[in-house]
């Protein structure tokens, strides 16, 4: 993606101390208005990096408004200036920079090194920033010596995909080592933890689970010491975790500009990446439960009818592709046990059908039926049709959440190797999954429940604003017969969704992750 580049000069008097000799500085600007609107997004990147880094959030975050990219004096292609600048005279570039392009207010966006400049910009120009996203931000004070930044940052090259190493050893070598190190002391020296509890403004804190440059302590440190703070972590993902998870990272800072507060989830304890074994052993119980269950599914047994009575909340179960509504036989059991009349739809035969269709019969099943605070239960591609039946307007309303099991909202990359038709349409990529990942309202509504390997998805199940549950099981099948899985499913029926899934022993703190073991 090629961006138009304004490159603006920003005077040695609006950069730093006036006892300090400092010469004019020049900043490139790269912005995206596809579709204008009030918000206004400013992105800023570490130490060494440039616009690069962001351009996968930066094209996620154009539908909701203006999104502006910077790269600040020395990265990118920009000239070095004759002496370097503290974080302190960054944040005044950026102040001028964004009073040279009319910018009034602003949710300013930084990562790694970029989040100490956002800080600093939201404490020296409070009247420019509304809002303040942190994405694994710096330094911890824990870990404050070079040598233990620069191993957690080897460390980090270890979980990124190869196009984001690659993406950064690119940035590091046209920055260059003088200019980068001639930077680095003021990015240590910088008091973040101090510093951001003098912020005036709502910041979130973003993390990849698996980051060992922003660890979990520091973040929830930062998160807390704000006056209005919270965390988000993204599992499955690292430190340029806006680069590995981009729809993820950009729906959930649109909602925090609408100012819908950051939805948490329940992952379990971290624990160590299951060894070959283990997801070889995994993958194996898997296909043998959804083998069993295929063969279930061609037999004779209860029909469809017997399900659908029943005093409370009605349930509609939408299966997987190449599943029939026999695949979930053992919640549906349970959910009508419960007393909660459970509608299946046969016509779906083994949901072969595009997502769009297939919703537009569920759509009309709801309708023809007359049902009204459903909850939809689905399973894998399942969930993405049921997500589409809560945009329906037609039918919306009568759905009131939703619980998703083992669902690729983010796509899969296997898809991109399948042949089948029915199974390349899971691609990252497909329209369908770019159109419902950028569709955020309705996630608040929806209970993703998904395990800690999925052999199917890669990507993982996360969705951002959703009640997300990461139980401590692998597999995409024998998932759906676990009794955590049942009990969720068994509290959505019965309380909805967006409410605790369980009673607990005490509460969270704030930005907390609740473990489900």
């Amino acid at each position: 993606m090629h961006l138009p580049r304004i490159r603006l000069t920003v005077t040695a008097e609006q950069v730093g101390d006036p006892d300090r000799a400092q010469s004019d500085v020049e900043v490139d600007v790269f912005s995206m208005a596809p579709h204008p609107a009030a918000t206004e997004f400013v992105l800023l990147h570490g130490i060494g990096m440039s616009h690069r880094s962001l351009a996968r959030l930066q094209e996620q975050l154009a539908a909701n408004g203006t999104v502006h990219s910077i790269d600040l004096p020395g990265f990118g292609a920009t000239p070095r200036p004759e002496q370097p600048l503290s974080v302190e005279d960054h944040a005044r570039v950026l102040g001028a920079t964004l009073d040279a392009l009319d910018v009034r207010h602003c949710v300013v966006v930084g990562h790694s090194m970029g989040a100490q400049f956002a800080i600093e910009l939201a404490r020296q120009r409070p009247d420019l920033v509304d809002r303040l996203v942190l994405i694994g931000p710096v330094v911890d004070p824990q870990r404050s010596t070079v040598l233990q930044q620069s191993a957690a940052l080897a460390a980090d090259t270890l979980l990124e995909p190869p196009v984001a190493n690659a993406l950064v050893l690119s940035d590091y070598l046209r920055c260059g080592p003088r200019w980068y190190l001639q930077t680095l002391p003021s990015m240590m020296r910088y008091p973040t933890l101090e510093r951001v509890r003098e912020v005036s403004c709502p910041v979130l804190v973003i993390r990849g689970e698996k980051d060992p440059v922003a660890r979990e302590g520091f973040s929830r440190q930062l998160a807390n010491a704000a006056p209005n703070g919270s965390l988000l972590q993204m599992p499955g993902h690292a430190h340029i975790v806006q680069h590995s998870a981009p729809r993820s990272v950009a729906a959930a800072i649109a909602r925090f500009a609408e100012g819908v507060p950051a939805a948490g989830s329940r992952l379990p304890e971290r624990s160590a990446k299951p060894g070959a074994l283990t997801r070889w052993l995994w993958w194996v119980r898997d296909y043998a439960y959804a083998g069993w269950w295929q063969v279930r599914s061609v037999l004779p047994g209860s029909p469809p009818e017997s399900f659908a009575d029943g005093p409370r909340r009605p349930i509609v179960v939408v299966p997987g592709v190449y599943e029939t509504w026999r695949f979930l036989q053992p919640l549906i059991s349970r959910l009508h046990e419960a007393g909660h009349p459970v509608h299946v739809i046969p016509t779906l035969h083994h949901n072969r059908r595009p997502v769009e269709d297939t919703a537009r019969l569920v759509s009309s099943y709801l309708l023809e039926n007359d049902l009204s605070d459903v909850v939809i239960v689905a399973h894998s591609k399942g969930g993405l049709i049921g997500k589409a039946v809560m945009l329906d307007p037609a039918v919306s309303e009568r759905v009131s959440g939703m619980v998703a099991v083992s669902t690729p909202f983010s796509g899969s990359r296997y898809a991109l190797w399948m042949l089948a038709p029915s199974l390349r349409a899971f691609s990252p990529y497909a329209p369908t999954t770019l159109r419902l990942a950028r569709e955020h309202k309705v996630n608040s509504r929806i209970r993703s429940i998904f395990g800690i390997f999925d052999p199917h998805i890669p990507e993982g199940s996360y969705l951002p604003g959703a009640d997300n549950v990461r139980l401590s099981i692998g597999g995409h099948f024998r998932i759906l017969a676990d009794e955590r899985t049942v009990q969720l499913v068994l509290d959505a029926a019965a309380r909805g969704v967006g409410t605790p899934a369980s009673p607990r022993k005490e509460s969270p703190a704030k930005g907390s992750i609740i473990p489900i073991g």
